[in-house]
């Protein structure tokens, strides 16, 4: 299966929150840009009203270079 992602998603809205090519039906994370803020937001989508981690577009980029050079343990 390919899974490809973007450094940075586009969008903004709430109804622009993205979900991960990987879920399943128990795990899944959902991503908001918000190109207002230049934040990037994570929450689980099965819990839209609880914590959201955000992240400044460097750090998201960083992030996800990261993931995507296997740098962590998973």
């Amino acid at each position: 299966m390919n899974h490809s992602a973007s450094a940075v998603p586009t969008g903004g809205g709430e109804e622009d929150w993205q979900r991960s090519s990987f879920c399943s039906a128990s795990t899944c994370i959902e991503v908001l840009v918000s190109t207002e803020w230049d934040t990037v937001k994570v929450r689980d989508s099965k819990h839209k009203d609880g914590s959201v981690l955000k992240f400044d577009l460097a750090e998201w980029r960083a992030f996800v270079a990261g993931v995507r050079n296997s740098e962590f343990d998973v």
